[in-house]
């Protein structure tokens, strides 16, 4: 049964359709992903949904006594309330009740005509509070803010006092004990670290009521969603599976869409030469009429505008030696507070390394040194010979001037070189020419990081410095931001939330953790399973274990692990010479295809011709996308023998 139903939902601004007959339904089993690009009119559905904007025409209906809570991408602050206070008003519809239930026993009297009546209300709303864990709230908002990543010491703050990224956890674990039947969440993974995204994960996991939300973090969809609806060019369609599974359909349908896109226009063009070839011919003039009249009714296939992507690749990295930076007995305090202790590392050229820890590590203070902007206690940061860095600051808007336009800035930042191109390289980041006379202050947070992204990639750098530069990106410009880190050839050194990102791009982890920093010379997967050993042994030990029992069981746990990396490898490397030869058939079957097609008595059928020129477009299909998986099994096989390798150094 549907808790919540759009029908027929229309909303234009201007001429242009936003929302064209939009249909949803949720229930209380309802795991849904809202997808689409920026600007599509995601969120201003969920308002819809809510009732904070009416559609120009069509419903919103909603079931009997259910609640529908929204949590928006920004906008929502606190006073000098403490974050639990301002938590515990998710209660107030319960507390509502309990006041009731007050009011009930004190009327009641077994004299009373009405008594078994008041009984059934008092008992009914004790089955209620009791269901919602009422009276045991403090404890339930404790253990929601501090999966939230809030401290302990934070609890007793002025929730003014937090920036506006922890002002919207607190936003996020009202709305999550608020207990509605039904929620609808914009981006609530924005300004979550990965523990808080794994912890959100898991909460809604286990919720008993219907979820839309929207969230540019791909593991957290996959994690949370058995279904997604995408919003494209104002209608919206259902796929089902999780958000993988959507993006594969979705991929699919496009592709198809571009390949009949292309026929048609092959064909248009035949027909137009055929038409101008034997249109003074008289005995063609039935055969020329005729495909005339084929032309005024084809409707043509456009891709449509919103599937153009960003067109990125870093400059190529100036040469540098070996080593791209090194740390010595780095520290940095704050007063009495020490963010980073004793820290010595020496940073390879060409290296790709993800810089992790809970919030408050010091993570973005060790990037804002090793750039320059800020200077440690003690120690050194000494930059390697040659070195030149590029720094995305999470702040970023701080290094955009908001009262100049977006030509403007990216004249500013461009070398006298590129100034000529600014404008191509504007459109190559989806910057129209009307959207480069915008002011920076009225852009969105995606189209700002573009611009940051922009500027940086305009100057050429051989250690580039990131922290967080996938925050306000949707998934396709992330996509293409690290396919340009995956292909740029110097060193990188980056703060993420996204576990999908460091996963694909990360060669080595630096984790810092309140003991301190620990380098991992392998990838996020290595890294977590060496994690996941030393968390084992530490609670093993905990239990006071003895010392030989943990050593043995350390033992066979590295053995196992490095006979499941070994077998790994060798299934990769199978899987490699069998695509290898699969690429090698299909190849030898184009050359095939292509004398075939060669030959007179085809080129000269239009039918066999068509036919020919169909089986050399599948197979070439066939073998791109062959190399595009012997590709990522070659990634795949390179990242799974230097775990091996580093697990083998740290055996030693």
């Amino acid at each position: 049964m549907a808790l919540l139903q759009a029908s027929h939902i229309c909303l234009a601004y201007g001429d242009r359709d936003l929302l064209n007959n939009v249909s949803l339904q949720i229930d209380g089993k309802t795991r849904a992903a809202l997808a689409g690009v920026n600007g599509c009119g995601k969120s201003t559905l969920m308002k819809i949904l809510v009732g904070e904007i009416q559609p120009d025409t069509g419903t919103v209906s909603k079931s009997e006594g259910t609640l529908a809570a929204y949590l928006p991408q920004t906008g929502i602050s606190f006073g000098s309330k403490t974050p639990p206070e301002e938590v515990e008003d998710a209660f107030d519809r319960f507390r509502l009740l309990e006041d009731e239930k007050t009011r009930l026993a004190a009327q009641m009297n077994g004299h009373d005509a009405g008594w078994e009546e008041k009984a059934h209300r008092i008992h009914e709303i004790e089955e209620i509070l009791l269901a919602c864990g009422y009276h045991h709230r403090r404890d339930r908002i404790d253990r929601v803010l501090k999966g939230l990543g809030f401290k302990t010491s934070d609890l007793e703050k002025s929730s003014s006092s937090f920036s506006g990224g922890w002002q919207m956890r607190i936003a996020l674990a009202r709305i999550l004990l608020m207990q509605p039947q039904i929620l609808l969440l914009d981006e609530p993974t924005n300004y979550l670290d990965i523990e808080s995204r794994e912890w959100l994960a898991r909460f809604l996991e286990k919720y008993d009521g219907g979820i839309l939300l929207i969230s540019h973090d791909r593991w957290f969809l996959d994690e949370t969603v058995g279904e997604t609806y995408e919003l494209f060019n104002g209608r919206l369609k259902r796929y089902k599976g999780n958000y993988s599974a959507y993006e594969k359909q979705r991929k699919e349908e496009i592709d198809l869409l571009i390949r009949q896109a292309k026929i048609q226009q092959e064909e248009i063009e035949r027909s137009k030469q055929y038409i101008e070839r034997f249109r003074a011919k008289a005995t063609k003039a039935a055969s020329v009429k005729s495909r005339e009249r084929m032309l005024e009714k084809m409707t043509p296939i456009e891709i449509p505008e919103n599937l153009k992507k960003i067109h990125f690749r870093f400059p190529p990295a100036p040469r540098c030696g070996k080593d791209a930076l090194t740390l010595t007995d780095l520290k940095k305090s704050y007063g009495t507070h020490e963010v980073l202790r004793e820290l010595s590392l020496t940073f390879r050229a060409g290296q790709k390394t993800a810089v992790t820890g809970v919030n408050g590590a010091g993570k973005s203070t060790l990037l804002r040194i090793l750039s320059g902007r800020d200077t440690p206690t003690s120690g050194t940061v000494k930059l390697g010979s040659g070195v030149r860095i590029g720094y995305f600051a999470q702040d970023y808007e701080h290094d955009l001037h908001a009262s100049m336009t977006v030509k403007e800035e990216a004249d500013a930042a461009a070398p006298a070189e590129l100034r000529p191109k600014v404008n191509n390289l504007l459109g190559a980041f989806l910057f129209s020419d009307r959207d480069i006379e915008k002011p920076i202050s009225v852009l969105s947070g995606g189209e700002k990081n573009r611009l940051t992204l922009l500027k940086l990639m305009m100057q050429p750098s051989n250690l580039l410095i990131l922290d967080e530069p996938t925050n306000h990106l949707d998934l396709h410009s992330k996509d293409v931001l690290l396919e340009a880190l995956k292909n740029y050839t110097g060193t990188v050194i980056f703060v993420s939330h996204d576990r999908a990102f460091i996963r694909d791009l990360a060669d080595s982890v630096l984790d810092l953790t309140e003991n301190g920093a620990r380098f991992y010379g392998g990838d996020y997967d290595y890294f977590l399973w060496k994690k996941s050993q030393t968390d084992a042994q530490t609670e093993t030990r905990s239990t006071a274990a003895p010392e030989h029992t943990i050593e043995k069981t350390t033992a066979n746990n590295d053995h196992k692990r490095q006979k499941e990396t070994r077998n790994l490898i060798n299934r990769l490397q199978k899987e490699s010479q069998r695509l290898l030869s699969a690429i090698e058939t299909a190849e030898e079957r184009l050359r095939q295809l292509h004398a075939e097609w060669s030959r007179e008595e085809c080129y000269s059928d239009p039918q066999k011709s068509a036919a020919a020129a169909e089986a050399v477009r599948q197979t070439e299909d066939e073998i791109a996308k062959l190399t595009d998986e012997w590709e990522e099994t070659e990634n795949r096989l390179a990242s799974a023998q230097a775990g091996e390798n580093a697990a083998a150094l740290e055996t030693k």
